[in-house]
């Protein structure tokens, strides 16, 4: 199998090229599944490909679609930093979770950064700028990107190294204060482009 990350980057030569690459490796009896990544640009791409005629391309690497939706409700936050606290990476040579290497003292104590889901949920969903969007009666789509998630998690737990200790706590103004500008139209960036 064979992921590629930003397929939408691809070139016409670059899709044309990994189709001979199948067909090499289809004649030593191997079967190998490619599966494109991208952003909405990549269906841009699939349908100028069609008007172009280049159906061999679009027949054999987009043939379904599937919409990886971003955060969107109080439970994918729960989840992506119930993951957080508990799954453990190496991090220089050492098997530690993400919020142990920035708050070790901490996380010795009872800290765990998931009892903050809600609050992080509703600052995350309240930055969103709804006077950008004017689509009437249409339904604003809110979901947070994954990536500006990450972004603003890694720099809260970075400013909370500061004061690292057993009995950390999170205040609700350290919270905002994390939430850089940044971020924020980061996350507004990718809501107007789900949303038109």
């Amino acid at each position: 199998m064979l992921f590629i990350d930003e397929a939408e980057n691809l070139s016409h030569n670059q899709l044309s090229w990994l189709i001979s690459i199948q067909n090499q490796i289809k004649h030593n009896h191997v079967k190998l599944m490619t599966i494109l990544v991208g952003t909405n640009e990549l269906k841009d791409k699939k349908e100028s490909l069609k008007k172009l005629g280049q159906r061999q391309i679009t027949r054999r690497f987009m043939t379904m679609e599937y919409r990886f939706p971003g955060l969107s409700v109080p439970s994918d936050i729960n989840s992506l930093l119930s993951a957080i606290d508990n799954t453990k990476i190496k991090i220089n040579n050492k098997e530690q979770s993400l919020v142990s290497y920035f708050i070790p003292a901490a996380t010795k104590g009872s800290f765990k950064i998931r009892e903050y889901s809600k609050e992080v949920y509703e600052l995350l969903i309240g930055s969103i700028n709804h006077d950008s969007y004017n689509h009437g009666n249409q339904r604003l789509i809110k979901e947070l990107p994954m990536e500006q998630v990450m972004g603003y998690i890694i720099h809260l737990l970075d400013v909370a190294s500061e004061n690292d200790n057993t009995n950390l706590t999170l205040s609700k103004e350290l919270l905002s204060d994390c939430l850089v500008p940044p971020i924020s139209h980061a996350i507004n960036e990718f809501v107007f482009s789900i949303n038109t």
